[in-house]
């Protein structure tokens, strides 16, 4: 060879009877060998890849009314702009239809009812449950200051799971006033 580099070369033993049939033999193999690889991109594509869902409110002012301190409420009156591999329902909430850990990401805008220096915290909850590594909180000065916050986490859930995002007051019982609000889901792996 000029160029200098080996080429290592085998010698493929065809079963008896196959013989002359080597382009034939190659071909199928070649062509199943491509729908196996077709057949595994599109499991790992539709099992994995593609499986997300996000709801929001923009400046639809919702009042979320806190009957207790330092009890979670649900923000409701959410709609969903995208689903897929997941169920949006009650204005508020996921259903989960695909077992895994889920990357969650929220943000809220808010304000209160009345007041100054009230602490409000945001957090995931999945089945009622808080996930407090999501969790994030704000001080509000008072009620024309409008705050922002948001929080990020690594969910595991399982089928029919429901994850929501909830708020509550830390210092009193005044209501809080969303402005915009938004929970992202995506799912990140088995």
């Amino acid at each position: 060879m000029a160029s200098g580099k080996q080429v290592k070369t085998r010698t493929i033993f065809l079963p008896a009877g196959l013989e002359g049939r080597t382009k034939e033999v190659i071909t199928t193999l070649i062509h199943n060998l491509n729908k196996l690889f077709q057949d595994i991109f599109i499991a790992i594509n539709t099992s994995a890849i593609g499986i997300y869902g996000g709801m929001g409110q923009e400046n639809i002012p919702t009042t979320i009314t806190i009957v207790t301190k330092d009890v979670d409420v649900d923000v409701d009156g959410m709609t969903s702009n995208i689903t897929t591999g997941m169920t949006f329902q009650n204005g508020k909430e996921f259903k989960i239809a695909t077992a895994g850990k889920y990357q969650a990401v929220w943000s809220i805008s808010f304000n209160t009812a009345s007041g100054a220096k009230i602490e409000i915290e945001g957090v995931i909850l999945l089945n009622g449950t808080r996930q407090a590594f999501s969790s994030a909180h704000r001080t509000i000065d008072n009620n024309t200051d409008t705050g922002s916050m948001c929080g990020t986490g690594i969910i595991t859930c399982a089928v029919d799971d429901i994850v929501k995002l909830a708020v509550h007051n830390q210092t009193n019982t005044t209501d809080v006033i969303i402005a915009h609000s938004g929970l992202t889901l995506c799912y990140v792996g088995a």
